[in-house]
């Protein structure tokens, strides 16, 4: 939603009596700098520099509004750019009595800046307001058909800033403006909005295919990216009831937001999302039970397994009677993954056990592998240590031929364990190793934790307690930056120990 001006502070200007050194003030600086770029020869005498300084006095050093009516030295003089904004606050007055002066000011370089623009770049600039936040070319010219050279006219005009990185973005203030000015044609506000959201939807399915090719990082990158465009989608699509393009998207921003630590931020968008829609409708029953799904999980991500297990309780019931293959895997393994860290062995293998099958009736071997190291989880906490080897063996070359490099890194650790608990010290820390290099390329830094503190386990049992200590030391700073609170408290105990084993 865009409402109410964000009040910025504006920049140093001079007071009456100070025109002689007005160039002193940061806010003459900057509309002197602006105006260069436009018009390079200008001759600056005293007497434009003090109109200069009456510019800024009026819009009260805001910063906006001074690049903005800087920009329109193209067709104005400085004083008739003066007049225009004097004039436009009179105008202003009785419409807005109750507004604060600087809002006034700004208002008034709005309704100029606007006025010089050509029907086409009114177009572009109201289109692009429906962006939150930054976009990049391609993104500009498939939602709002505006093209580099629209763009750069805009940017001429300083209505639109180009960002280091190459992405472009509109001034709050610019983007409330022009996004009221779009929403004055009802129509046309709808159709852009759709645009918006058939654009970052299919955006976000395509991140989805580069999951599936083992680009992890580069598709968690582009998310990261396109974050609030790609939630404002998701949301309209929910209004719109447009379920294909939810159900499809749903597990790259779950994905994201698992894997980038902000987890707590993702079940809040889903229960947001859950909120609008309606299970006792059987035409929204799968989009219900696919987000639950998502929700599921990230509450196992958060250690609340029973709010976990409820959530995906809920999702399966939705989604067995339309045979939502998918879903109910991801439900089934989630399920599984609960019931096995509860110690309710059973339960855990006959839902992983199902969502093996599935996966295999379905052709989905990275799925496959991905529960087949969730059973061989079982196994190792009942210990029966040559099962989980033989089952993570088996899922670890599968996970290595599909390039799925996540689950290579969890395998790695896992299997690590299992070699641990069979006291095969240096082959547990070779698996330790390759998984630790993986994940520092990956960026993952809750595995790295993980992979650092059981390597100061292997050390322990060696008797190298210095190795062992300074594998702890380097987890801890890891887990306390992610407040993972239980991982914090199993090293400081292990600390604890060597300090005991060393005295």
């Amino acid at each position: 939603g865009l409402s109410g001006f964000f009040d910025l502070s504006g920049l140093k200007f001079p007071a009456e009596d100070d025109w002689d050194k007005a160039e002193t003030y940061a806010a003459v600086e900057l509309f002197l700098q602006t105006a260069a770029r436009i018009q390079p020869n200008t001759e600056v005498d005293n007497a434009y520099k003090k109109t200069v300084g009456q510019i800024c006095q009026v819009v009260e050093g805001m910063p906006l509004a001074i690049e903005l009516a800087a920009s329109w030295l193209n067709v104005l003089s400085v004083e008739e750019i003066l007049q225009e904004l004097s004039a436009g606050i009179e105008l202003l007055e009785a419409s807005t009595r109750d507004v604060p002066e600087r809002h006034k000011s700004i208002r008034a370089v709005f309704e100029y800046s606007w006025r010089l623009l050509s029907a086409s770049q009114q177009r572009s600039l109201t289109a692009l307001s429906v962006f939150i936040g930054n976009f990049d070319r391609e993104a500009a010219q498939h939602v709002t058909a505006t093209l580099t050279r629209g763009l750069l006219e805009l940017m001429s005009k300083s209505l639109i800033r180009r960002q280091s990185t190459g992405r472009f973005d509109l001034h709050p203030l610019i983007q409330q403006y022009a996004y009221a000015k779009l929403a004055e044609t009802h129509q046309r506000l709808k159709d852009m909005l759709a645009k918006h959201s058939a654009y970052y939807l299919e955006f976000l399915s395509l991140q989805g295919d580069a999951l599936q090719r083992g680009e992890h990082k580069v598709a968690m990158d582009a998310v990261e990216l396109n974050l609030n465009n790609c939630q404002q989608a998701w949301q309209w699509a929910v209004e719109a009831q447009q379920f294909d393009n939810i159900i499809a998207s749903s597990h790259i921003l779950e994905t994201y937001y698992s894997q980038r630590n902000k987890v707590q931020e993702g079940v809040a968008f889903f229960e947001q999302m859950v909120a609008q829609l309606d299970m006792s409708d059987a035409s929204q029953q799968v989009p219900v039970g696919v987000i639950l799904a998502s929700q599921g999980w990230l509450q196992l991500r958060m250690g609340r397994h029973q709010l976990a297990e409820q959530i995906s309780l809920k999702a399966l019931e939705l989604l067995r009677p339309h045979a939502y293959y998918r879903g109910i895997m991801k439900t089934l393994n989630t399920l599984g993954v609960i019931y096995d860290r509860q110690g309710e062995y059973d339960q855990a293998r006959a839902c992983l056990e199902e969502a093996i099958d599935l996966a295999v009736t379905q052709n989905k071997p990275r799925l496959k592998a991905s529960y087949m190291q969730n059973l061989a989880g079982i196994e190792a906490s009942l210990g029966r240590l040559n099962e989980a080897e033989s089952l993570y063996v088996e899922a670890l070359a599968n996970s290595k031929q599909l390039k799925n490099h996540v689950h290579v890194i969890s395998i790695l650790n896992n299997l690590g364990i299992v070699y641990q608990k069979q006291h095969k010290y240096e082959k547990s820390n070779a698996l330790y190793e390759e998984g630790l290099a993986l994940a520092k390329d990956m960026n993952l830094q809750k595995s790295i934790a993980y992979i650092l503190s059981n390597m100061a386990l292997n050390y322990a049992f060696l008797n190298q307690f210095d190795e062992a200590r300074k594998y702890d030391e380097q987890a801890l700073v890891l887990a306390q930056a992610d407040q993972n609170n239980f991982l914090e408290a199993s090293i400081l105990k292990h600390l604890a120990e060597l300090d005991i084993k060393q005295t």
